[in-house]
């Protein structure tokens, strides 16, 4: 939207007039402050054709661009981060004991499956005609 859609609403406003909502304060950097866009330095006709954009970046360009980026959220994803949680974590040693979870056994003691069903559909029939 930044690169495809302001340029075009530029223009049309170079034509019509108007307000392009939808922008981010550009004096503030670490702030989501909503703002008119602006185009102060360069050619609405053109699309806004300036170097400097600060009077005209969309808020989720500016929430990508600078806040996001500022508050450093990938350190928290690193070694001993607040995020980065493993089985070494230690609120997860005292969970399982170790060797735990084991992989499932059968054993010799445990029912095996029947081969054969336990009734006949027609069993099943007359006991169902008998229940209703």
């Amino acid at each position: 939207a930044q690169e495809r859609i302001l340029p075009l609403l530029f223009k049309k406003r170079a034509k019509s007039g108007g307000d392009i909502e939808g922008c981010a304060r550009g004096d503030l950097p670490f702030a989501m402050v909503p703002s008119r866009c602006q185009c102060i330095a360069g050619n609405e006709a053109k699309g806004c054709d300036s170097e400097v954009d600060a009077d005209h970046v969309l808020r989720c360009t500016h929430l990508r661009r600078r806040i996001l980026p500022a508050m450093k959220l990938d350190q928290l994803y690193e070694g001993d981060g607040d995020c980065n949680i493993s089985k070494e974590a230690s609120f997860n040693k005292s969970l399982l004991q170790d060797e735990e979870p084991r992989d499932f056994e059968v054993h010799a003691s445990m029912p095996g499956l029947p081969l054969a069903p336990l009734e006949s559909k027609h069993d099943l029939r007359q006991r169902r005609a008998g229940f209703l």
